[in-house]
């Protein structure tokens, strides 16, 4: 959106009037309409977002993809495209895409957890099978030789149930 500021002195009521161009408008150096679809989501005091964004997308397809979207769906759209820009901009390899197999890797991890916590709670029950459940090991893919060693529940978990009458084995 345009910023108007206005400056008055005190020898005269006249005022100047300057509008301040969003980051998109003044990267191509063109005066910024108040209908710039890219305004709301590339201020002039963030134009390290912008240059981000266009490096990934480019300008053109940036206006494209808000023009397309349901305007009630732009705000969303836009800050998806920024946030791709600006993770591409800090790892140019993996961008969203190594986020996303980290957080895959996490959750595969985090279940297979917690089927050998079930399988060790029935076991101090009781109840259930005797055998331990076969735990498939996630494929640790590029980048995911960061969260080796990292503690996990499992690593402080100790074996002993404690409970009377249980047959330990």
């Amino acid at each position: 959106m345009d910023q108007i500021t206005t400056s008055s002195s005190d020898d005269s009521a006249a005022k100047s009037i300057s509008i301040v161009p969003c980051a998109a408008c003044k990267f191509q150096r063109r005066k910024c309409p108040p209908s710039c679809p890219l305004a709301p989501y590339f201020p002039a005091s963030n134009s390290q977002q912008f240059l981000n964004a266009r490096r990934f997308f480019g300008v053109s397809n940036l206006s494209r993809a808000l023009n397309r979207v349901k305007p009630n769906e732009r705000d969303d759209t836009a800050m998806t495209m920024i946030f791709e820009a600006n993770t591409r901009a800090l790892d140019l390899v993996g961008g969203c895409t190594r986020i996303i197999r980290e957080l895959e890797f996490h959750i595969e991890q985090a279940t297979a957890e917690l089927d050998f916590i079930r399988f060790k709670l029935k076991a101090c029950r009781g109840v259930g099978e005797t055998s331990l459940p076969v735990v498939v090991q996630p494929d640790i893919g590029f980048g995911m030789h960061l969260f080796e060693g990292m503690p996990t529940l499992m690593s402080s978990y100790t074996n002993d149930c404690h409970f009377p009458g249980f047959v330990y084995f």
